[in-house]
């Protein structure tokens, strides 16, 4: 095991070489698991970690100091004094079905003291490095999670261009005969996107475009007059709260702060979910994270602070 200032990395020993065989970054830990002689990472977006060490109250500390700077002062959750059993008991350890390892960067020591002179010279530019959400909306940054990168490989989705993301689920989206087909949905600063389960992108709505939600427990209803509307379904009735909370922010600060009406039930009949014959899909364009951090810099907008709504990234 190596850990660089920001990622775990574990090897295998092959002969006198050593292959990567997993990158983790410390801030995707959850939390750990501590026993005398086992560590539990818990790792939500992908799967967890326990590993056998001696060196427990040494790692624990770098992880701890990680965590703290890249998460911008929030601590990392411990739980000690456990035993074995109760640490297996609480973990993960199957690898998703698509999974697959990433290599990490590996930063030098050139890299490092650029980044202290920076620090050193009060170069604002740093804290938009570790940015956790679009400080005009509040909204969080969210990303795909490390199973499903390779069905996004190929598309504005892919983790190589770092898209600007504010939603990620799974749901399944109902038609007009009550049939539901798996999907991805996925929102940006300005569209709410659906993909096949191969990753292939289905849909976008421009959520300027959205009139009305309906929303009932795992449900959403989404009225889009100038196309067709769209009926989803959850598996959990916090994504489905989630996504509509994303929805309303984002319609609000698009709109000139007009308010997205959600009403606390979902009458089917009202929405028409039938495709016209001569509907196309367009895919509205994908912003990345950098697209956002050249915005906020070209107008002066600290990353931590809420501005007004002139500052709209389009």
């Amino acid at each position: 095991m190596a850990v660089t200032t920001y990622c775990i990395f574990l090897m295998q020993l092959a002969g006198n070489d050593a292959i990567v065989t997993r990158t983790l970054e410390v801030l995707e830990i959850q939390k750990l698991l501590i026993s005398p002689t086992l560590l539990g990472i818990v790792v939500p977006g992908e799967f967890d970690l326990v590993i056998r060490t001696q060196d427990i109250n040494t790692l624990v500390p770098i992880f701890k100091v990680i965590y703290h700077y890249k998460k911008r002062g929030k601590e990392l959750a411990i739980v000690e004094n456990l035993t074995e059993v109760e640490i297996t008991s609480q973990v993960r350890l199957k690898k998703p079905p698509r999974w697959k390892a990433e290599l990490k960067a590996v930063h030098s020591k050139p890299h490092l003291y650029r980044r202290l002179q920076q620090h050193n010279e009060g170069d604002k530019s740093l804290d938009y490095l570790y940015m956790d959400k679009d400080p005009r909306t509040g909204l969080p940054l969210v990303s795909i999670p490390k199973a499903f990168h390779d069905l996004f490989r190929k598309s504005p989705f892919s983790s190589e261009r770092d898209p600007l993301l504010h939603h990620f689920s799974i749901c399944n989206k109902l038609n007009h005969r009550m049939g539901s087909d798996k999907r991805f949905c996925m929102v940006t600063n300005s569209s709410l996107f659906l993909a096949y389960p191969n990753g292939k992108l289905q849909r976008s709505i421009e959520i300027s475009a959205i009139t009305q939600i309906m929303h009932s427990l795992q449900l959403i209803a989404l009225k889009v007059p100038s196309e067709f509307d769209l009926l989803l379904s959850f598996d959990e009735v916090n994504l489905a709260i989630s996504l509509v909370h994303v929805l309303k922010v984002i319609h609000k600060f698009r709109c000139s702060g007009t308010e997205l009406p959600v009403e606390s039930s979902v009458d089917v009949a009202q929405f028409n979910l039938i495709k016209p014959v001569t509907w196309k899909p367009t895919m509205a364009p994908v912003l990345t994270r950098q697209d956002l951090v050249d915005h906020l810099q070209r107008f002066n907008i600290a990353p931590h602070t809420t501005t007004s709504e002139k500052y709209l990234c389009t």
